[in-house]
């Protein structure tokens, strides 16, 4: 896979509108709000689909590599919410810069200073999720060490872009995944995280399920087959 074939290909089961209503429907559009006022990268379309994996009703918990300020976090953790049995796993050093931290861009495209743990923990106050929130203030590598148990319906990749960071995301987590569960990337256009997927991903184990948005912040979503 190349950068140039990564375009928009909903995924047949995504629907604008979460596949929910009444009450559900409510909570969805809270946090579609919400989000809406949250730093970070995701897009709305995104945020949907990620609340339409974790939502699913099958085995697993769910697992977010890159938190940031918790908007992808909002839209995971509603989806365990409405599931009704799994939690939200988020893995995040959430170091600034300063402190050891990996660059991480602001809205404005520069250089964010400050580290990310204040505004993710305002997001989960303002969300009323937090209790389906089991955070991991780590690298992956350590998260991966606690978790070496657990299982994944859904693992969701937005950490470090640098290409090694990204293959060892993908290394340590790929066999966590259960048989019918999703492997997820941000970012997919980016050369680092394209590459990893282009090189590595093995494509007999995970099927192609779609991509959200085109450009340096479309999202792929990948089946693993049983």
């Amino acid at each position: 896979m190349t950068r140039t074939q990564i375009v928009e290909a909903l995924p047949w089961w995504w629907r604008a509108d979460g596949g929910v209503d009444g009450s559900s429907a409510t909570d969805l559009q809270r946090i579609r709000a919400l989000a809406e006022r949250t730093e970070g990268w995701l897009s709305d379309a995104q945020g949907v689909a990620l609340f339409q994996l974790a939502r699913r009703p099958s085995p697993g918990q769910v697992l977010e590599i890159g938190s940031f300020c918790g908007k992808a976090t909002l839209f995971l953790a509603l989806g365990c919410k409405q599931q009704g049995g799994s939690v939200t796993h988020t893995v995040d050093p959430h170091k600034a810069i300063s402190d050891g931290g990996k660059e991480q861009y602001a809205q404005n495209f520069q250089p964010r200073v400050r580290g990310t743990l204040q505004d993710f923990q305002d997001t989960l106050d303002a969300s009323g999720l937090r209790a389906l929130v089991d955070v991991h203030i780590s690298t992956s590598e350590e998260a991966r060490q606690r978790l070496r148990e657990q299982m994944f319906k859904l693992v969701f990749i937005d950490g470090s872009h640098d290409y090694l960071d990204v293959l060892l995301d993908y290394y340590m987590w790929k066999d966590a995944i259960l048989p019918g569960g999703y492997l997820v990337f941000h970012d997919s256009n980016f050369d680092s995280v394209a590459q990893v997927i282009a090189d590595h991903l093995d494509h007999k184990r995970f099927r192609a399920d779609g991509i959200i948005g085109n450009g340096g912040w479309a999202m792929t979503m990948w089946c693993r087959q049983e």
